[in-house]
Formats: structure tokens, sequence, C-alpha cells
């Protein structure tokens, strides 16, 4: 009975860390948002654990080392573009109560790679929060790949950043004819 009570106590002690109804493996590290290697695009606001941002297109940017790539966000934070290195970009969604990890990438070589995560939704309904990131442990961020030389600044409102993109309607309710 003591040997019982012992592993039980032991089990409990494991490095697993519980984030809503997903964990942190004990062979996994958490990458906090203020890590010097992650590079922000756009508005971003709130405490710098916690980097705030509810305009669309807002980038977050880094380079990586290793074969998998996990983001942690607030629950029901939305919609983020990913691409990693010169791959298709894909969607993931943090969409209910209990998403707050999303898997990136795995099985990729083991070598370094580049993240570029794009925030594709209006954010003011729900503030959307980023959290870091989770890589095996070993593996870590590296730098982020150099912004372009050239950039274009469009000066708009919220259909300049593509409002309704995403909508279920082929027209916004604002163009149909009366």
């Amino acid at each position: 009975k003591m040997r019982h009570s012992l592993l039980v106590l032991i089990l409990a002690l494991l490095p697993i860390q519980h984030i809503g109804a997903q964990s942190i493996e004990s062979d996994e590290a958490i990458i906090k948002p203020t890590d010097k290697n992650i590079l922000y695009i756009g508005r971003i606001g709130g405490n710098p654990e916690r980097p705030m941002f509810t305009y669309p297109g807002v980038q977050i940017r880094s380079g990586f080392t290793g074969s998998s790539l996990k983001m942690l966000a607030k629950p029901n934070s939305g919609y983020f573009m990913v691409q990693i290195d010169d791959n298709e970009a894909f969607k993931v969604g943090f969409c209910n109560e209990k998403d707050s990890i999303a898997e990136l990438a795995s099985q990729l070589p083991d070598t370094r790679h580049q993240v570029i995560i794009t925030y594709i939704g209006e954010g003011y309904e729900r503030l959307p929060e980023f959290r870091g990131f989770i890589v095996k442990k070993g593996q870590g961020l590296a730098s982020a790949a150099p912004l372009p030389l050239h950039k274009i600044e469009f000066i708009g409102n919220s259909i300049t950043c593509g409002y309704g993109i995403e909508a279920d309607s082929p027209t916004a309710p604002y163009l149909e004819e009366t």
C-alpha cells in the first residue's frame, strides 16, 4: 500500500502543465511571447506576456529549430493563417473555450525553419491573445527572417483589411441593392 501511494505521488508530480483541455507534455517547453526572437508586426497592445491584437493582418514572425511547433493563444481568440518556410499557408482556429493550443508543424526535417502567423479576423469582440510557442525540449526559436526592404502602406478602414472576406454571403449586407 505504501508503494502504491508513492507511485501515485510520483505520477502526480510529473512535469505536465495543463492549459485548458490540452496539456504540455513532459518533453516540451513553453517559449514566452517576450522571447527576443519573436517579431511582431502591426498594432500590438496589452501585457507583453500576453500580447493582444484586434486588427486583421497583425503578424507574429520567428525562426525555430526542430521538427515541430505549437502555438498557445487565449481560448476563443479566432483564426490565424500560418505559413511555415515557403509552404502554402493554412488556417488554424482557437474557436471555443477549450482551444488554447494549436499544432502548427510536426514531422518537419530537424533543421531551422521560419514561421509567419497572421491574424485574419476582427478581434474587437474576441480580444485575441498570443501566449507563446511550444517546442520540444532542446529546441527553440531563432531569429526571424529579415523583413522586406520595400513596404506598401494601405491607409483605409476595415474594408481595406478584408472585412467580411470569410463571410457566408458572397456580398456584404451594405452592398446589396435595395
